[in-house]
């Protein structure tokens, strides 16, 4: 088998070709484009010129019809027998009956046609020619090829250095404590406000101190009131007439609109495939009206669509901020999908572009990011929240239903996305369309189920 890289292009001398074989170009049936064609030899070329047809069909040895009959003869194209009168050096002929004729009769008694010795000639240097310019190219090829391989190894190398920069930065996010969760990160039972109030009421005075002591750097509004509760101790006027009173931190828009470069541990401990410094994407955009808070996410082990469960949001993010949020989406592999109730999470914005939070999937997995300016760059995010939406519908009981019965080789019938509620970026069907997907289809509470994707989604 010949397993040479045929890489230049063919070389030509009036009417025949040399590449990976010495051929003929003529137009092919309809005489729209030109067809290739080597020479045949001269033997099977004779058995084609002279082939009768049987005159019956095949007969057992008992003398009856067999089973099996042979396969119906086809006859080659006109065009192949026209080029075979080039190759042999014979009057050209433009139909297949006179080019047939005439090559019949250029065999000699002994059923043989000689292929003239200015055509072998040809032959010869056209194959000298082409292979001296495919060893040319190989060389190209292999010079661009190790060009393009040091690219890599410097791409590679590039982005190790700044993935290692940016997992230590991410690490430094990680050890950042949040508000709303114990010394472990485990998230804290939400009291209700009458909870709450009945529960500070009773709470020792030194208690009190400590957690407020403890907390007040890392909250800003927390860190605002006790501010504004000593400044109004120490004054007996409503207003002061010196100084400022402290200024609430607020986050830009930006540090809700764009993508993060995410790093999660808990991905390289479940698989090989994602090594320590796997960075996933997370991409998230506030919806028109600031009802909810959607996100694009690839995790990895999982990927899909997450939603806040809070509404309204505020116009900006206090620093240290947390969004609660449903998501439903894929795992890595055979694409099993999840969309139940239990898939939850949170995510928290500790300002200057940074955030970490928590996603419950096998467990609970924590993540971290920092924003890719590069990447958020020039990107109108509110226009991805349509498909995000398309893209969280898709994933659905009937969906599941569908792909599991198409699992064992039936059909289960068309795939269909839930309707679109009432949304500030699509509007339900009879209203002005001014909430953001309150009434999603929550009511199956099933954890997974097994389905590909089903819409084609385009950013």
């Amino acid at each position: 088998m010949n397993s040479t890289r045929h890489l230049a292009s063919p070389v030509t001398r009036g009417n025949f070709f040399y590449g990976s074989d010495f051929y003929v170009e003529i137009p092919g049936s309809g005489g729209f484009r030109k067809e290739r064609f080597t020479r045949e030899s001269s033997g099977s070329l004779y058995s084609l010129l002279t082939y009768t047809p049987p005159s019956g069909p095949t007969l057992t040895k008992a003398g009856k019809v067999a089973k099996r009959q042979p396969s119906p003869y086809r006859d080659r194209t006109g065009p192949f027998y026209c080029a075979q009168l080039i190759h042999y050096g014979l009057k050209q002929y433009k139909t297949k009956e006179a080019a047939k004729k005439h090559l019949l009769q250029a065999f000699d008694a002994d059923h043989q046609l000689q292929v003239p010795e200015s055509i072998l000639l040809v032959e010869k240097e056209l194959k000298e020619e082409y292979d001296k310019a495919n060893l040319e190219a190989g060389r190209l090829y292999e010079e661009r090829r190790l060009l393009e391989r040091e690219r890599v190894r410097k791409e590679q190398e590039e982005r190790s250095r700044k993935n290692a920069a940016l997992m230590k930065q991410l690490k430094e996010i990680s050890e950042t404590k949040v508000a709303g969760t114990d010394e472990s990160g485990a998230t804290v039972e939400r009291l209700s406000d009458k909870a709450l109030r009945d529960a500070i009421k009773v709470m020792p005075e030194g208690d009190l101190r400590k957690i407020v002591a403890k907390v007040v750097k890392d909250v800003p509004e927390l860190r605002d009131a006790v501010e504004l509760q000593i400044s109004r101790s120490q004054k007996t006027t409503q207003k002061a007439t010196k100084g400022k009173s402290a200024v609430k931190v607020r986050l830009s828009d930006r540090e809700f609109r764009g993508r993060f470069d995410v790093a999660i541990p808990f991905m390289s401990e479940q698989w090989s495939q994602f090594p320590p410094d796997e960075l996933f994407t997370l991409k998230i955009c506030k919806s028109m009206k600031s009802s909810h808070l959607w996100g694009k996410f690839d995790f990895g082990g999982i990927s899909g669509v997450l939603r806040s469960t809070s509404s309204p949001l505020p116009e900006s993010f206090p620093a240290g901020f947390k969004v609660e949020f449903l998501w439903r989406g894929e795992e890595f592999g055979e694409g099993e999908s999840s969309f139940g109730k239990d898939n939850k999470g949170y995510i928290v914005f500790l300002g200057d572009r940074r955030i970490k939070g928590l996603m419950h999937w096998m467990g609970n997995f924590d993540f971290v990011g920092k924003y890719d300016t590069e990447q958020s760059q020039n990107v109108v995010w509110v226009k991805s929240i349509p498909h995000w939406k398309s893209e969280w519908r898709s994933y659905n009981q009937h969906n599941y239903d569908v792909a599991n019965t198409a699992r064992w080789g039936n059909w289960g019938g068309d795939t269909r996305n839930e309707e679109e509620a009432d949304s500030d970026t699509s509007a339900g069907k009879g209203t002005s369309g001014s909430d953001d997907e309150e009434d999603f289809d929550m009511e199956d509470s099933s954890d997974s189920g097994y389905q590909g994707r089903f819409s084609n989604i385009g950013f």
